[in-house]
């Protein structure tokens, strides 16, 4: 029998499908990713025809013309004279930046074609919500119409607009009166309404208030025109500085290294290309500035990140640049997956921009931890001052990290920094997510669960791919960062039993057993291992607690083998007995129960599971062979 390792953790389970979902849904919204897709708002104008058999009514896309196409991933909206200027204007709520946005209603309108009125209750509820008012209209041409408006509690999604009622009124039309349904129940008439004003009404008091704004609101000049280009200039130094993983790169002969940890200085690490002039411009501020780097004792390493890695001439010509800038640094060149490697660690910590722009800067210490990130070309004073911090005690940086001088998102020590490794064996770059975990352990201690159980998921996939011991180095890890995860010493005693390394394994298996007496895995690993060794009676103390109030094949399995071992052929038999009843279409199950009866003297219940196992898997000769046996000497 062979051991099994399980995987059990945030990533894997049988709820991996509704977390992998979740974790998709989160980072949609942490991109700024619309729900319904990349849409921009619509606004549609009803033309007063009706189309169709069902004379539906036909409407036109005015959304550019009327100046509401915000690339917004808008939520709530709502309509109201906002500026109580007599026409009702919108405003919405996004998830996106700006929060808030109001549209001024201008089109031209006169002076008397709405109408405002605020209902107060006395004997219904005070807001009067559930009321409904009917505007009676003598229309220019002497026929008559009536307005309704109800006043609800809600209009759309997370959204509720003022309690005042508007009208909007035809040309030429006069009012007749006012009708009031408090409460949806008792009428209550009003007069001398006029139009192009603003009235309270009071339940029963049976006059309309004229009411006088206390002031004219004013929307801001321009506030509503299309926001400019984000600027890509900006600094963020990192509280908790971020643990970067190896990155893999090219020298300036094309040859595949890695920027490995720790180094001999630190570094800022400046992400450039070729065609890019504020690139050049900053590449030429470096050289300048180049005695505060050696002040700091920080080195100059220059990425260029657009040479495809098969064109010796493109590095050639960005060597030359370099050159011409009287530059004095390390030159490397992008590999086929460094900027994606860069930009899954740059996004662990930050939500957007999802990508650095060329140029943006990355100032690392000797150990491989990101203190800094530039974004844009570096304004010289400020890096000087973040090249000065690198000698900063911990307590130091923090206040000189604070978002007074560089803005963080979210709490640094919320963010587990481990999860760079899921980002790489999502990719498959399972070397590189071992590594980094290893390489970095003591600045992932931090993350608390997070760190043990990514260990033991990396070393579980090491293990897979026969990679057996950088699996067990990874486990071990798992284990001493979190000596009360099961899962990991058992897998990694399953580990030490396939490499003959029993006497390490069995502790492991011990303990994770009493760390987690409700987990399965390792009480039936050690069962295996003591049926393997020989001493069935401790096997059989720790299978048959497991399989009284269930059915689980592997223990089953385990309790067979015992048997078989100790010669005991009728309780063999009874094991298989129970594995027909659970798993009857299994025919080996069949085949093995029908030899066991066959033995046994049982020749007529032998020949039905024989039968039954020749009709599962039709075709097999030993089986022809059994049956015609036992129906010749019946």
């Amino acid at each position: 029998m062979s051991h099994a390792p399980v995987e059990t953790s945030d990533y894997e389970g049988s709820e991996l499908a509704y977390a992998k979902a979740t974790i998709e849904l989160n980072r949609q919204v942490d991109e700024g990713t619309p729900w319904s897709g990349s849409e921009r708002n619509q606004v549609f104008l009803n033309l007063g025809k009706k189309i169709g058999k069902d004379h539906s009514a036909e409407f036109a896309d005015i959304s550019a013309v009327a100046g509401f196409d915000f690339p917004d991933d808008s939520r709530g909206l709502t309509a109201l004279d906002w500026d109580l200027d007599g026409d009702l204007d919108i405003i919405t709520t996004n998830r996106t930046a700006p929060r808030l946005r109001i549209f001024e209603n201008q089109f031209q309108k006169a002076e008397d074609s709405s109408l405002l009125i605020k209902l107060i209750g006395s004997k219904s509820n005070r807001d009067a919500i559930g009321s409904r008012a009917a505007l009676h209209l003598t229309l220019a041409d002497q026929s008559t119409t009536t307005i309704h408006r109800t006043l609800t509690a809600g209009h759309g999604f997370l959204s509720q607009a003022s309690k005042w009622i508007h009208f909007g009124l035809p040309t030429g039309s006069q009012i007749t009166s006012l009708e009031v349904y408090w409460n949806g129940k008792t009428k209550e008439t009003f007069e001398k309404i006029a139009a192009g004003k603003s009235f309270t009404l009071t339940e029963g008091s049976g006059a309309a208030t004229p009411w006088t704004p206390p002031f004219q609101a004013k929307i801001p000049p321009d506030s509503n025109q299309q926001l400019p280009p984000h600027s890509p200039i900006s600094i963020a130094h990192l509280e908790r500085p971020l643990p970067l993983p190896e990155i893999p790169c090219l020298d300036a002969s094309g040859q595949e290294i890695s920027l490995t940890f720790p180094l001999e200085k630190p570094i800022l690490l400046n992400l450039w290309a070729t065609w890019c002039p504020d690139c050049l411009s900053e590449l030429s501020d470096f050289a300048k500035h180049a005695s505060h780097f050696e002040k700091a004792g920080v080195q100059l390493v220059t990425l260029c990140v657009d040479i495809e890695p098969d064109d010796p001439e493109g590095r050639l010509k960005a060597l030359e640049i370099l050159k011409e800038k009287n530059l004095s640094s390390r030159p490397l060149f992008a590999a086929p997956d460094t900027l994606e490697l860069i930009h899954l660690c740059h996004n662990v910590h930050f939500i957007r921009p999802s990508q650095l722009p060329a140029p943006s800067s990355l100032l690392i210490t000797k150990d491989g931890q990101l203190r800094s990130v530039f974004r844009g070309p570096a304004e010289p004073n400020k890096l000087i001052k973040a090249l000065e911090a690198l000698t900063l005690h911990d307590d130091d940086w923090k206040t000189f990290a604070a978002p007074g001088e560089g803005p963080w998102a979210y709490r640094p020590d919320l963010l587990p920094y481990s999860e760079i490794a899921k980002e790489m064996l999502d990719r498959d770059w399972l070397q590189r997510a071992g590594n980094f975990l290893l390489k970095q352990k003591n600045n992932l201690l931090a993350d608390g669960q997070k760190y043990p159980e990514l260990l033991m998921l990396t070393g579980t996939r090491f293990l897979e791919n026969d990679l057996t011991e950088k699996g067990i180095l990874l486990l071990e890890a798992a284990v001493q960062a979190a000596p009360d995860l099961a899962a990991a010493r058992n897998n990694l005693a399953v580990a030490l039993l396939k490499s003959s390394r029993s006497a390490q394994a069995v502790p492991h298996l011990k303990a994770a057993i009493k760390s987690d007496p409700s987990f399965i895995d390792p009480k039936m690993n050690l069962a295996q291992f003591y049926v393997d060794s020989g001493n069935e009676q401790a096997a059989i103390a720790l299978i048959l607690p497991i399989i009284e109030n269930r059915y689980l094949p592997k223990a089953m399995q385990i309790l067979a083998q015992i048997h078989l071992r100790r010669k005991e052929l009728p309780q063999l038999a009874q094991v298989f007995q129970i594995i027909t009843q659970n798993e009857p279409e299994n025919p080996t199950a069949w085949l093995n129960l029908g030899k066991l009866q066959h033995q046994l003297g049982k020749s007529a219940e032998a020949l039905t599971s024989y039968q039954k196992a020749n009709q599962l898997s039709p075709g097999n000769p030993q089986l022809e062979s059994l049956i015609k046996q036992l129906l010749l000497k019946d």
